[in-house]
């Protein structure tokens, strides 16, 4: 069934890759991982790690590939009951990886090329040790780490130039000298301000992106103005951001999509 179930993960992934921005695979912990010193064994859905003498034990595991994928990461999600976590360390091919804390709480690697990616990892903790590791995923993605690719085309979007943009209306007000046109400038280009947001918010929930509200006003208002337009009733300002870049969609996108 494991070999099945892999077979068939390995046959839609590029398929996968193509329609989300990211693609998980998870280890099987029993079938998949072995141990050296460490005394393993499972409970529930997480391996109960147990090592109580002075030294390091070690977990490890074989790299799984995936066609189309051109980026990949190692995703562990663990719970220390005895020791330190922060003497945990992974390896590949007997050379150290840099983990950090994930949005999630587990512990990532950096996205690296797939045509980098170790045969076999190692995962070393210090003894004494006990704990709980309940996931090791792969994050398997066809775009550069930071980076999005859309599915979809939408109105405003220049997919060759990678610009976001949107425009905004103001009447003139009575009156004629300069203030009147810098007054209409300045309400057209909140009116594109919030016509911006509403196309990102409108992007994410089409693409499957979940977007920080916090940092999502903040890229709005660093968005550029790229045209300023006189007609006769008023002005037109259109502003912009790009996909990928800063401030740009990419910037507002949650990690781990």
């Amino acid at each position: 069934m494991k070999k099945l179930s892999t077979f068939v993960f390995l046959l839609l992934t590029p398929a996968l890759l193509l329609s989300a921005l990211q693609v998980e695979y998870s280890l099987g912990l029993e079938e998949d991982v072995t141990s050296d010193k460490a005394v393993t064994a499972m409970v529930g859905e997480a391996l109960y790690i147990t090592y109580l003498e002075r030294g390091e034990a070690r977990l490890l595991f074989s790299s799984v590939k995936a066609d189309g994928a051109r980026f990949v990461r190692v995703r562990i999600l663990s719970l220390t009951l005895l020791g330190g976590e922060t003497g945990i360390t992974l390896s590949g091919d007997g050379k150290p990886l840099s983990l950090y804390r994930g949005s999630d709480g587990s512990l990532v690697t950096d996205f690296f090329e797939i045509g980098s990616m170790p045969a076999q990892f190692t995962l070393t903790v210090p003894g004494p040790f006990m704990g709980l590791v309940s996931k090791i995923a792969y994050d398997f993605r066809d775009t550069p780490p930071g980076q999005l690719s859309l599915k979809h085309s939408y109105e405003g979007v220049n997919s060759e130039r990678g610009i976001i943009t949107a425009s905004g209306f103001a009447r003139f007000g009575g009156g004629s000298d300069a203030s009147v046109r810098l007054e209409a400038e300045r309400a057209a280009k909140v009116t594109a301000y919030r016509n911006l947001g509403i196309l990102l918010k409108n992007i994410a929930q089409k693409e499957g992106f979940e977007i920080d509200g916090s940092r999502l006003d903040v890229t709005i208002k660093g968005a550029r103005v790229l045209k300023k337009e006189l007609t006769k009733e008023g002005v037109v300002v259109t502003v912009g951001i790009a996909v990928n870049g800063t401030p740009g969609l990419s910037d507002i996108v949650k990690e781990g999509l």
